[in-house]
């Protein structure tokens, strides 16, 4: 089948109106996924829309929600701000990951602060460092009120 002006397949996964288009171009391969068609014949028809585009004019069709690569360090550095940061965790290091998203992007931010907080306590309990420990539960019991995790 041609998809995009390039051959490609299509794939029904079995029982399901779940589907799947995978196609290469030059040097890059494409995946169009979709599970929200009432049959084949309309996720085909959807698919046979799909034509190349610059950076540009894909760029400016994205969800508004969308962080691209070159935004992510802000967005993350933006998240952080509202955080309570344990010492010696590297900010820099939140940003790493594949979240496309400020809401995911978040997640993966405050899952790792969190999840550096639980170690601090742990470690406090262990060493009976009841300073590391109050900071540690001072912070974990902030979260409530972290901006990321209550926006929307």
């Amino acid at each position: 089948m041609v998809i995009a002006g390039s051959n490609g397949e299509v794939f029904q996964y079995a029982g399901t109106l779940d589907f799947t288009a995978l196609w290469v171009s030059g040097s890059r391969s494409f995946e169009l996924r979709g599970s929200t068609f009432a049959s084949l014949e309309d996720f085909l028809a959807v698919l046979a829309t799909v034509q190349p585009v610059d950076v540009s004019t894909w760029t400016a069709a994205l969800p508004d929600d969308v962080v691209l690569p070159d935004q992510r360090a802000a967005v993350v550095a933006d998240i952080a701000d509202d955080l309570p940061i344990p010492d010696g965790l590297d900010v820099q290091q939140l940003g790493v990951g594949d979240s496309t998203s400020r809401q995911s992007i978040g997640m993966d931010v405050t899952q790792v602060v969190a999840c550096a907080w639980v170690q601090q306590w742990v470690d406090g309990t262990a060493s009976d460092d009841a300073a590391a420990v109050s900071q540690a539960a001072a912070a974990m019991a902030s979260s409530h009120g972290w901006a990321v995790l209550v926006e929307n």
